[in-house]
């Protein structure tokens, strides 16, 4: 598991430990898995939603996200997943570094979650289409916490010197 890490560090934000990684399974599905370990009761989870579904703006509340693509050229193509830890979801596909954004349309998302006392697992499969195949070669794995009282912590691999920003390629790893 790679480990995440916040944009601005606080008191807080030591609390916890976010880890994640990429399995890639075959062309058309993918396998993350992200642990978030601490104090869990200081979060805001999204209420369940019974029958999940797309949705858009996940990433305004507590929200894992992914983001896949072929090379780490910011001019090439990539997806992004986003998921709530309520089972929402939304799958995009992007032309170049934030362009040309669309929806994936026949793109399928699921989420799995197991909580103990101090941590929280997800897994979430994503299906692919042959019309939009995956490709894991480089990735990008980030969480946005938001806490009880409404502050916001933004973490991934690494961070730009600047502002979080996930669609930049020079912060994903590569499989």
């Amino acid at each position: 598991m790679l480990t995440l890490v916040p944009f601005q560090t606080s008191s807080r934000t030591q609390a916890f430990q976010i880890e994640a990684e990429v399995l890639q399974s075959t062309p058309l599905n993918c396998v993350v898995r992200f642990l978030i370990a601490g104090p869990l009761n200081e979060i805001r989870w999204p209420s369940p939603d019974y029958q999940p579904q797309r949705k858009d703006e996940l990433w305004q509340q507590t929200c894992l996200e992914v983001f896949l693509a072929d090379s780490q050229e910011a001019q090439a193509p990539y997806l992004e997943v986003n998921i709530s830890p309520a089972g929402n979801w939304n799958l995009y596909g992007f032309s170049s570094y934030r362009e040309g954004m669309h929806l994936i349309p026949d793109g399928q998302v699921t989420l799995k979650r197991k909580n103990a006392v101090d941590s929280a697992q997800f897994q979430i499969e994503v299906a692919g289409t042959a019309e939009n195949p995956l490709s894991c070669a480089f990735h990008g794995l980030s969480v946005i916490l938001e806490f009880v009282d409404g502050e916001k912590s933004y973490w991934a691999l690494s961070h730009g010197p600047e502002k979080a920003d996930f669609h930049s390629k020079l912060t994903w790893k590569p499989r």
